[in-house]
């Protein structure tokens, strides 16, 4: 995945993939 140049360092990690599995879950609730 590819990760916009202003991204801070601590989300190219494994746990921004966890965040982000996070807020897809949230968008497909309120959906």
């Amino acid at each position: 995945m590819r990760m916009p140049p202003e991204t801070p360092a601590h989300l190219r990690s494994e746990s921004f993939t966890d965040w982000l599995a996070q807020q897809l879950a949230h968008l497909a609730r309120a959906a």
